[in-house]
């Protein structure tokens, strides 16, 4: 179950393209703080897997990135304690949990690196139209 579970997320995570994300799930509308912590968790259950899955350092680190990023959302939005909610959280989950966690938080995540690679895309423009007007 572990390593499926891994193979998939790491899979929608970091080899997802849009199309395959619109297909698999829809990141919410609105996430709540109850939803960046489950993802946190669920990211942060699926790094506790890569060792067994022989995961390599760039799944480990995209997986870490995203843990990363659900956790700033989830403080950033006014949440404290990060490792007791988390655990507090975790240990009223089952199994279930987590595999139900896996098709959104992929989604987000894949919604979140689309919006960057937008943005990246943005500013290589900007730095290419200062180039030729020596701005």
């Amino acid at each position: 179950m572990k390593k499926a579970l891994f193979a998939a997320a790491t899979g929608l995570m970091l080899a997802a393209t849009p199309m395959q994300a619109q297909e698999t799930a829809t990141a919410p509308a609105a996430p709540t703080m109850q939803d960046d912590l489950d993802c946190a968790i669920f990211l942060s259950y699926v790094l506790g897997t890569m060792e067994e899955a022989q995961a390599t350092e760039e799944e480990k680190t995209g997986v870490m990135v995203g843990m990363i990023y659900f956790i700033g959302r989830y403080e950033g939005a006014g949440g404290a304690d990060i490792e007791g909610a988390m655990l507090g959280r975790f240990e009223t989950f089952e199994e279930s949990d987590i595999e139900r966690l896996r098709m959104p938080c992929a989604a987000r995540m894949e919604s979140m690196g689309q919006r960057l690679i937008s943005a990246g895309n943005a500013i290589t423009q900007v730095e290419k139209r200062r180039a030729k007007t020596g701005q």
